[in-house]
């Protein structure tokens, strides 16, 4: 499959049909034929029915339509997106900031400004000072610092004045007799140390040292060794720090923030960057932080009545009628890309995709003429994306995760418009009831649905609903959805709890009413490993641990069949629901364990944008079974505690055996 096919489909559906599609896009009607044909084969299913009067699309053809035109639109999106990194309009930049232009607001400010003139640019902020602010530029893991100007062994920065801040005010100690005036004057501090930062050739370092010579002789200065361990020691009362009256909420407990009337010193904020390494996007931040500084910038207000400022100015070549989807680019070239920036070299990536490295060369070339700018920068030793690459890259993977589901969307798709659904299911024997009743209510209430079962492991279930291979979930609880949480809807159907162990039926505890953690010791616990699911894992051997319970964990199982047969030769022991007490899997019993208590259940996972009248009828139907069963539980776990009882031993001999009714 290729862009082109997905483009000439597109065509056909807008236009209603071959004739049109081909004039439209300038090609012979039996070439697009061909073309659409080479796409159903791809796909599996047919997209067109081909009538003497009209061109329609089938159910997986309008699938196919949907997905077809996104992954259209992205591609332009993409191409866009490089254009833009280009300029400087977009991708990220990573800014670390001082304590002084966060508190000040400087930085919300920035970050303000940059959504709303540039919502294209990804403002990357974290805080740091000083030397570890100036080490992080060097090595490039930032691209942007606000703070103090580097020392002299930081040569390869550069940076600009961007404002002066003007400290009038103490940090003085709670407990300072001064600290409850309204004002002070400096005089009054001048035997008190002034507690300096960071080093000695910093700026507020010389800042002090300027407050100090003021005094005859100077206040004596204490280095700390950071802002939080300067305010720590004043909290302790050893001195005090010039500071800003407009910051004095951002005091440290054990301070306080004192103006002082003659004190009028000022300390400059920069923007640093690395010499020779600013990208467009860093040049961008930069520019907005210098006009935000200086004023220059529009407020909030004005700046929400004008458009953002990430586009191109009309008129410019890359915006105008060139800017269409290129009929050149094709999703080899989007793989070639992924591959180039995922191997060191572009030999390493042409062994990966079996060609010839000067054929991926070529390749690449094509591209970023089809894109109109560079996305890979040739070094010696290999290419590295540039920003503009990394941006279409970011687009390409999506397109190509995109591709991948258009044929299991038009199976879904088709299996809707036949009223087949799949149904992914977990072991029978755990939701035997509700299974039952869901097939003996489909044929005499949806004669016209065709449900099937599918064995797909559970983990793998909320992958398999996203991707259209299956239509519906029945699934433990304790899968691990939270990766698709904005795909998928999950809804509860029975409530139970994990209370019991399962144990072969000749085991000598089998036959008791209730067993203690303890008594299980000796016994291997046939148990998941916890890469399946790491939340449930843990829950379970902290509830062990708290009753001060160490399992016998000889070797962990994926399968839950493969635990209950181990367990019916008697080669150890599983945890399993209240439930099993009635309806226990087949060859093994159920006993209930006193220390053992663990909420647990079954849930129904569908997709969100589930809109095929079959599912959604099968849904509702599950629900009110599900229903149906929960209240009969409830029942018979009533019955059960009042003493009604059931007939025989309370267990079900079989799988299939149907639990006694009170």
């Amino acid at each position: 499959m290729e862009l082109r096919h997905l483009r000439y489909f597109v065509a056909v559906a807008e236009a209603g049909g071959f004739v049109r599609g081909a004039r439209e896009l300038h090609v012979a009607q039996p070439a697009l034929s061909r073309q659409i044909r080479d796409l159903e084969r791809e796909v599996g299913v047919e997209l067109i029915d081909r009538d003497p009067r009209s061109t329609r699309l089938t159910p997986g053809g309008e699938a196919v339509l949907h997905e077809a035109r996104a992954i259209l639109d992205d591609v332009t999106r993409a191409i866009d997106r490089a254009r833009q990194a280009r300029r400087g309009l977009a991708g990220p930049c990573a800014l670390c900031a001082g304590k002084l232009p966060t508190w000040s607001g400087m930085v919300a400010g920035l970050l303000e400004a940059m959504r709303q003139d540039y919502p294209l640019v990804h403002l990357d902020v974290s805080e740091a000072v000083s030397h570890t602010q100036w080490t992080a530029l060097t090595s490039g893991t930032v691209d942007l610092g606000i703070g103090a100007a580097p020392t002299r062994e930081f040569g390869d920065l550069q940076w600009q004045r961007i404002t002066a801040l003007t400290f009038d005010a103490a940090v003085l100690p709670s407990t300072h007799p001064l600290a409850s005036r309204a004002s002070i004057r400096l005089a009054e501090l001048a035997t008190e140390p002034i507690i300096a930062g960071f080093r000695a050739d910093s700026d507020h370092h010389r800042m002090c040292v300027k407050v100090a010579r003021r005094a005859d002789p100077p206040t004596p200065i204490r280095i700390a060794e950071s802002v939080p361990d300067g305010h720590a020691l004043i909290a302790t009362g050893v001195g005090w720090t010039p500071f800003l009256t407009s910051l004095a909420h951002w005091a440290t407990q054990g301070t306080t923030v004192v103006p002082v009337e003659d004190l009028d010193v000022t300390a400059a904020l920069y923007v640093i960057w690395k010499r020779d390494a600013l990208s467009p996007v860093a040049r961008t931040v930069r520019d907005t932080l210098i006009e935000l500084a200086r004023g220059t910038v529009p407020d909030s207000s004005e700046r929400a009545a004008r458009p953002p400022r990430r586009t191109s100015p009309e008129g410019d070549a890359d915006h105008g009628p060139d800017a269409r989807l290129p009929h050149g680019l094709e999703l080899r070239h989007l793989r070639y890309l992924l591959a180039v920036m995922s191997e060191p070299s572009i030999g390493q990536a042409a062994a990966r995709l079996a060609i010839t490295q000067p054929t991926l060369s070529r390749q690449m070339r094509e591209l970023e003429r089809i894109v109109g700018v560079e996305l890979l920068e040739r070094r010696t030793r290999g290419a590295v994306a540039t920003a503009a690459g990394i941006e279409f890259a970011t687009i390409a993977q999506r397109i190509l995760d995109r591709v991948d589901v258009i044929a299991p969307e038009a199976h879904r798709a088709t299996r809707g418009a036949s009223g087949r659904c799949l149904v992914a299911t977990i072991p029978p024997a755990l939701v035997e009831p509700l299974l039952g009743s869901l097939l003996h209510r489909v044929a005499t209430e949806l004669d016209e649905v065709r449900v099937g079962l599918v064995d797909i492991p559970p983990a793998e279930q909320p992958e398999a609903l996203v991707s259209a291979r299956i239509d519906l979930s029945i699934c433990h609880s304790f899968i691990p959805i939270t990766p698709y949480l904005d795909r998928l809807q999950s809804d509860r159907l029975l409530d139970d709890a994990i209370r019991c162990a399962l144990l072969a039926r000749d085991h000598p505890l089998a036959g008791r009413e209730e067993i203690t953690l303890a008594e299980l010791g000796d016994l291997p616990f046939l148990f998941m490993p916890r890469s399946l699911y790491p939340a449930f894992y843990d829950e379970v051997l902290t509830l062990f641990a708290a009753h001060g319970f160490r399992p016998r964990i000889d070797q962990s199982y994926d399968g839950l069949e493969t635990m209950w047969s181990l367990a019916r030769q008697g080669d150890g022991w599983c945890i399993a629901f209240h439930r099993s007490l009635r309806a226990a899997p087949a060859g093994l019993a159920a006993v209930r364990v006193r220390e053992l208590d663990l909420p647990w259940g079954i849930d129904m996972l569908y997709r969100r944008d589930e809109s095929r009248a079959t599912v959604l009828r099968l849904t509702k139907l599950i629900r009110s079974i599900a229903a149906a069963e929960s209240a009969r539980w409830q029942l018979e776990a009533t019955a059960s505690s009042e003493g009604v009882g059931y007939a025989g031993s309370g267990r079900a001999t079989d799988q299939n055996a149907t639990p006694h009714r009170a």
